[in-house]
């Protein structure tokens, strides 16, 4: 594959414009014009195996699970212990690998310390202590969602992140009465994905309040 592909890039940049002399020699011999080259269909092969990994690339990190989706808002699909959640991107900076957390003392139980990110000073939540689910998400899988446009600059530390999705507002019903109470207030909705509950996520209540 290496091979192949140094091989078409070589002759892709030998397919640029010749110098005039070798032009005004290839007309002396009888050449009619710039007829198409193994050079040029190296070229074009190359540019169409560029697009074709791109398109494969935007489909790869787009993908979701199936669902029929209408216009409306985007949400980052992340899983807590099991359970499907969607997350507003309009409220979503960056999606990273754990970053290294100091700890805090003598705050919230939610709050797992503070993290430096781009220079900012971050405090760190862990969702599943904000929506009363014990134990501690594997450190395989985690990611630190950071927080954009709230009235603390944040980061949520979640299970899984699993794609992105899009819902109109029509598709959304009210949570459940079967919900908790404690966890029924961060949360502004539910869908159904293929029959499994996804709970919609209320960023702003996720940040200021306690359980």
């Amino acid at each position: 594959m290496n091979s192949e592909l140094s091989r078409e890039t070589v002759a892709c940049r030998l397919s640029s414009p010749r110098p005039r002399g070798e032009a005004v020699r290839s007309a002396a011999h009888g050449s009619t014009g710039p007829g198409p080259s193994g050079a040029d269909t190296a070229c074009d092969r190359i540019r169409r195996r560029l697009t074709e990994l791109r398109q494969a690339f935007d489909e790869e990190v787009r993908w979701t699970p199936p669902i029929d989706q209408k216009p409306g808002e985007s949400f980052l699909l992340l899983s807590v212990a099991g359970e499907a959640y969607a997350y507003p991107l309009r409220r979503l900076m960056e999606v990273t690998p754990p970053l290294a957390i100091v700890p805090v003392p003598n705050v919230p139980e939610k709050i797992l310390g503070i993290m430096n990110y781009r220079g900012e000073i971050r405090t760190v939540i862990d969702l599943r202590r904000v929506l009363g689910i014990p134990g501690d998400p594997d450190q395989t899988n985690c990611r630190i969602l950071v927080t954009r446009d709230l009235p603390v600059q944040t980061a949520l530390l979640v299970d899984e992140v699993n794609g992105i999705a899009e819902w109109a507002q029509d598709q959304l019903a009210p949570v459940p009465a079967t919900v908790p109470d404690g966890r029924a207030r961060f949360l502004t909705g539910r869908i159904l994905n293929k029959g499994r509950p996804v709970f919609v996520l209320d960023p702003k209540r996720l940040v200021t309040e306690e359980r």
